[in-house]
């Protein structure tokens, strides 16, 4: 599956998941094997930008860590 739609459906489940519990926003992320994804959703423009920025600097963190912070 290529990254955009990937991506696209990741985003349309973290706005699901906003939804089903009355939230703002809401940062997703998931875990592979030696992978770490996410996605985020704001309610509002400034509330989206705002938990990109957070899940860019998670996922940076756990990149940096690599698998061993995530791989059991």
């Amino acid at each position: 599956m290529k990254e955009d739609v990937l991506k696209q459906k990741a985003v349309g489940h973290a706005r699901w998941l906003a939804r089903q519990y009355g939230a703002r926003g809401v940062v997703v992320l998931v875990f592979d094997q030696d992978r770490v994804a996410g996605a985020s959703y704001g309610e509002t423009k400034a509330e989206c930008k705002k938990l990109g920025k957070v899940l860019d600097d998670i996922v940076d963190e756990l990149q940096m860590e690599g698998p061993s912070a995530w791989v059991p």
